[in-house]
């Protein structure tokens, strides 16, 4: 017989979420917890809606800073004879880890019963991946070794995929209805706005800064 577990949930930005009573058998296949909006009945302001999408700005970061500038220009300087097969290599197993990594975070952190909430726990441990990721980055880059580097890069992949496909439940958990179109123009401003200010920074204004202090900047947006 199935036995009900109460689980207490707390979204981002210290918003106390309802307690639900979900059934817990299996996480793929359990049925999803319905949970009430925390802001139900209220006007989400403009700069509670720019807190609760701050995340997709850091991470686009990232891949603004990643992909536009430092991928290309490192990969060139660490496999100068091999730069584009393997600037292809990296990207395309790059996208594997991209493409499958959130449907299985995705599922699981919607049935998520950890006293955080369920989407915390998974972003939580994203993050100190993707930051582990950058470090390994930075220190590979130095050692000059290929290798470490693309295994670093793929921990940024999966570390950022693993926070981002939490994140993606956000609106949904917390937005009602009625607001979520609003909420998911912040989220797409601040993704395009995260992702040229992450070019434009490491490309241009810290064009002849040294890599260390390149991922410093972003360990610390991010």
């Amino acid at each position: 017989m199935d036995q009900q577990v109460k689980i207490d949930g707390e979204p981002e930005n210290g918003v106390d979420y309802p307690e639900p009573t979900v059934h817990h058998e299996h996480p793929l296949t359990d049925e999803i917890p319905y949970v009430e909006s925390p802001y139900a009945g209220q006007q989400i302001g403009f700069w509670q809606n720019v807190r609760i999408s701050s995340f997709w700005f850091a991470s686009n970061f990232v891949w603004g800073a990643l992909l536009l500038v430092m991928l290309p220009s490192e990969i060139k300087k660490l496999a100068p004879d091999n730069y584009a097969k393997m600037l292809g290599i990296i990207t395309g197993v790059a996208a594997m880890v991209a493409l499958f990594v959130p449907l299985l975070v995705g599922a699981l952190s919607d049935r998520c019963a950890n006293k955080w909430g369920r989407r915390r726990p998974y972003i939580a441990i994203g993050v100190v991946i993707n930051l582990a990721g950058l470090a390994m980055m930075a220190v590979a880059y130095k050692l000059h070794n290929i290798g470490i580097y693309f295994f670093a890069f793929m921990l940024v992949q999966f570390g950022n995929n693993v926070a981002s496909a939490s994140f993606s439940g956000i609106i949904p958990d917390l937005i009602p209805e009625d607001q979520r179109g609003a909420a998911s123009g912040f989220m797409a401003v601040q993704s395009q706005v995260g992702t040229l200010l992450g070019g434009l920074l490491t490309g241009l204004i810290l064009e002849h800064a040294s890599e260390s202090i390149r991922y410093a900047v972003i360990c610390v947006v991010m």
